[in-house]
């Protein structure tokens, strides 16, 4: 009966928000009995995409293997939160544990054919990550910018990896500001920019 009441919920939203402006991505734990039940409930919905959270939700990044290898199926991305807040402000009390590179790389390496958006990495902790992929190509690995820090040219760099970034504001834990002031203050080309602003979103989540 909850299951059911959850996909009454997500109905309803999918019908309000499935228009031009919204995607819904539904939230899945790859560790809970049902989610193969849910995921292919969602994709008959037409759900624009998978999102998962391992750290908050209390699992390592690798035993989302197989759901990640069932978006691929279903044509779906997969969008892997690696972090919700900035760990310099969280609560000591909070049981998270932030994703680290090496977990992220073995799941994109276990899902290579898995449209996968990574949410909330920091560009060194990226390049961590590509090291340990440097044997593989991944044009289907994508990153956003909600927690790119650094100073407001650090946006030019993102250049280097044309059709990789879009734009994320972390909302509503973040606000979109700091990303919009750095795409603004950056000496990127206008088709860059318009990569990272649409181009490569409607790339991640087309079907």
């Amino acid at each position: 009966a909850e299951l059911a009441r959850g996909f009454h919920q997500h109905a309803v939203v999918l019908r309000r928000c499935g228009d031009d402006l919204f995607r819904v991505f539904a939230v899945l734990d790859p560790t809970e009995t049902t989610w193969e039940r849910e995921l292919a409930w969602m994709a008959a919905e037409r759900t624009a995409g998978i999102r998962i959270a391992p750290g908050i939700h209390g699992y390592p990044a690798g035993a989302a293997r197989d759901l990640a290898a069932a978006c691929a199926e279903l044509d779906l991305p997969l969008q892997v939160l690696v972090r919700l807040d900035d760990a310099r402000v969280r609560h000591p009390h909070l049981p998270a544990e932030d994703p680290q590179p090496h977990e992220i790389a073995d799941l994109i390496r276990s899902a290579p054919r898995t449209r996968i958006l990574l949410s909330g990495l920091r560009i060194e902790e990226w390049e961590q990550t590509r090291r340990h992929l440097d044997d593989i190509a991944l044009p289907h690995t994508f990153l956003d910018l909600w927690h790119v820090n650094g100073p407001l040219n650090i946006v030019d760099a993102l250049g280097t990896e044309d059709g990789r970034w879009v734009f994320g504001r972390g909302y509503p834990v973040q606000t979109p500001e700091a990303s919009m002031l750095q795409l603004t203050a950056s000496s990127l080309a206008a088709a860059e920019l318009d990569a990272i602003a649409r181009g490569t979103a409607h790339r991640l989540i087309a079907r």
